[in-house]
């Protein structure tokens, strides 16, 4: 479930499936309604747990600005860099429009936008 209860299908590649797997089987306890991400006492990890982890990893790695939501920006852009249609990427985020989905591809939009232009430039 997505942000506004919205149910998103995700497709993983075989990399992450087995990675996925792995985590899950070694993972305990096993907890009632399966949720994938549990905290050391066993409970579901909810909103507070994963700022509070992504704020240790900040502090341990030094990263300046570092945040769960800043993965889906690199998501997007990487996704973009890769080839992919941004009708797609959006599709892929969940964004009801493309404006959104603009903000996030950032300056990969205008570093592709760049490289588009020899190709169809009139002269």
């Amino acid at each position: 479930l997505g942000k506004g209860q919205r149910t998103r299908t995700v497709r993983l590649s075989p990399r992450a499936m087995k990675a996925l797997r792995e985590y899950l089987r070694l993972r305990t306890p096993k907890v009632e309604g399966d949720p994938m991400w549990l905290t050391a006492a066993g409970k579901r990890f909810g909103y507070w747990g994963a700022t509070s982890l992504f704020r240790r990893l900040q502090r341990t790695c030094g990263i300046p600005r570092l945040h769960a939501h800043l993965l889906r920006h690199t998501f997007a852009q990487t996704a973009l860099l890769k080839g992919a249609d941004r009708g797609a990427v959006q599709d892929m985020l969940g964004h009801a429009t493309d404006a959104m989905t603009r903000r996030y591809s950032g300056e990969v939009r205008q570093r592709l936008a760049a490289q588009q232009m020899p190709q169809v430039a009139p002269l």
